[in-house]
């Protein structure tokens, strides 16, 4: 692991490694100790959190970028990250959103907070990761009509992540 896990460190900290996702496969990696090799100051990594107050914190947030990605697909949506009720084991997300649907409320098993360049521009995301280091869903801090990140979701977003660094 110590060589790939160079390797692995090598390419993110020159900004060649692209999606987490694509460089974890092509090292036989999971996401997350793929998100773990990204240079420190890039990165807060929470694995014992209240996945409950930051789903709340994400509903504040306005419209996000919501990704879900498995090996087939890449599900982008435009959205306000909806509200949710917790019935048997699970975060119900409801609400008038274009994201629906069931949760289990031990399914997040760390988040990590991600301050890093993604084609040229400054990219911050929220990564929910499961019990196998893989990405559940993900959050983007949004940006306006000339590709800006949006300046109040980056001050969210940086407060999240210091929450997290707590």
């Amino acid at each position: 692991m110590s060589e790939i896990a160079d390797t692995v460190r090598t390419l993110l900290a020159e900004g060649r490694g692209g999606v987490l996702e694509w460089v974890a496969r092509d090292h036989g990696l999971s996401t997350l100790e793929v998100a773990k090799l990204l240079p420190e100051e890039t990165r807060v990594i929470a694995e014992d959190m209240d996945a409950a107050s930051l789903l709340d914190d994400l509903h504040t947030w306005g419209e996000v970028f919501l990704i879900i990605q498995n090996r087939g697909l890449v599900a982008e949506i435009v959205t306000e990250f909806p509200t949710y009720t917790i019935a048997r084991d699970h975060f119900n997300f409801k609400g008038e959103t274009a994201f629906s649907g069931h949760l289990h409320v031990d399914a997040i098993k760390a988040v990590a907070c991600l301050d890093r360049p993604f084609a040229s521009r400054r990219s911050l995301s929220v990564v929910f990761f499961d019990e196998h280091g893989e990405s559940i869903f993900k959050v983007f801090v949004r940006r306006d009509a000339e590709r800006n990140l949006l300046t109040d979701q980056v001050e969210k977003f940086e407060a999240l992540s210091a929450r997290l660094a707590a």
